[in-house]
């Protein structure tokens, strides 16, 4: 897995100790063009702060926008968090003799709700959670 650039890791190092959030470890940033996808593991509630601080800052020293993912081996959990408020239909593990992969559902009429593109928040599912995945719309 990728490390967080330089620019992520200060943002979030420098938010730590403005706001002193503990319990909280930056596993991954992935930089797309329209939003910063940060992936963390422990209280990931702390990063978006009290009315969105914390969340509000981040976004100011890396000007972007950011989502903020919990960073677990539950497809269903990270896939939520990266979707935002497109409606999940469903998370299908598929087993294969040469890999696993995933398949999500979203709803075809949120398509536009997504914060990124499939095929980047795909990359990004496929970095944390490490399988295959693949974004379809029901």
């Amino acid at each position: 897995m990728a490390e967080p650039n330089q620019n992520v890791k200060q943002a979030f190092e420098n938010a730590s100790k403005k706001f002193s959030f503990r319990g909280i470890e930056l596993c991954n940033a992935f930089e797309l063009p329209e939003l910063t996808i940060i992936a963390c593991s422990g209280k990931i509630g702390q990063l978006i702060g009290k009315k969105g601080t914390v969340i509000a800052e981040l976004s100011r020293a890396l000007n972007k926008k950011i989502r903020v993912v919990e960073h677990s081996a539950n497809a269903k959990k990270v896939v939520s968090d990266l979707i935002g408020n497109a409606r999940l239909v469903g998370v299908n593990e598929v087993f294969s003799p040469i890999e696993k992969s995933i398949n999500v559902f979203v709803n075809r009429n949120d398509r536009e709700k997504l914060v990124a593109k499939p095929e980047a928040l795909e990359k990004a599912a496929e970095e944390i959670l490490q399988v295959r995945t693949r974004f379809e719309f029901v």
